[in-house]
């Protein structure tokens, strides 16, 4: 059985495509695309030859009918996974593809690349060191509020992406569940106007350009009492094993992106009683 590779593709910016990418792009043969116009675009990019190249679409829709096909291939040609931009299955078609090779047996082996998400959190003003991703919300506005008031349990920094077409809607919701909090948007990114919106909702709602994808990136502070008990209970088995109470109490906001003054007050106020 030959390899079976999962290659992160740039998302702006094409000279981030990596030399082992290559590689594996010009040595294979059978590519599984999400837009097989896109792939093809992109290797023409690259000055890699596709005369010898087979181009398969892979997309929601069609993964699940690829299965035997690409089993088939795998015989006697290695086989390349590509979205668009960025890695397969982060909100991007390929799970089905995997899923049913790691019940054949068969590793992909993976080719890191471009990453929205961790290209977007450096560039937030927000923790990093926690963080919770969600994707693309639901398109009907009713799921999309259920959604974000779940996500509204976690205390957290939060990532989600959104198309052109729903941003506006998206933000207003997330207005109404969390608040007119400060948000960052960004867009066009590893590009020549990656752009960073920074500001309270109502603000970059009434400046942003609706051009190309987002990825939108908040905090949520809104801690529950059991979240905060949790905090609590962790701070005290650090002080009981000797650490000073101020350390423990950086040492879990840290971990979890609290408040230290806040952890450090309801510490000891836990502790008088």
């Amino acid at each position: 059985m030959n390899n079976f590779y999962i290659v992160a593709t740039p998302i702006g910016n094409i000279s981030e495509i990596s030399i082992r990418a290559k590689e594996v792009i010009v040595s294979s043969k059978i590519f599984l695309c999400e837009d097989t116009r896109v792939t093809k675009k992109l290797l023409n990019n690259l000055d890699i030859p596709i005369t010898d190249k087979k181009f398969i679409i892979c997309n929601e829709f069609s993964e699940s009918g690829q299965i035997d096909k690409i089993l088939k291939y795998l015989e006697t040609d290695d086989c390349v996974l590509m979205s668009d931009a960025g890695y397969p299955m982060i909100s991007d078609p390929g799970y089905v593809i995997k899923k049913h090779l790691n019940k054949n047996n068969i590793t992909p082996i993976i080719i890191n690349g471009s990453c929205s998400i961790m290209h977007a959190l450096l560039l937030s003003d927000f923790p990093c060191n926690n963080f919770y991703f969600n994707g693309f919300l639901n398109k009907k506005k009713q799921k999309r509020i259920e959604e974000l008031f779940k996500l509204k349990k976690i205390n957290s920094t939060l990532v989600l992406f959104e198309s052109v077409h729903n941003l506006l809607e998206t933000l207003e919701d997330i207005k109404h569940v969390f608040g007119d909090i400060k948000i960052n948007v960004c867009k066009e990114l590893t590009k020549k106007n990656e752009t960073k919106y920074s500001g309270n909702i109502s603000d970059i709602i009434s400046q942003i350009d609706l051009r190309g994808e987002f990825v939108i990136i908040f905090k949520n502070e809104n801690e529950s009492n059991d979240d905060t008990n949790s905090l609590l209970f962790e701070i005290d088995k650090l002080v009981k094993k000797g650490t000073k109470t101020k350390e423990a109490c950086k040492m879990v906001a840290y971990k979890y992106n609290a408040k230290v003054n806040s952890l450090y007050d309801s510490f000891m106020e836990k502790k008088s009683k």
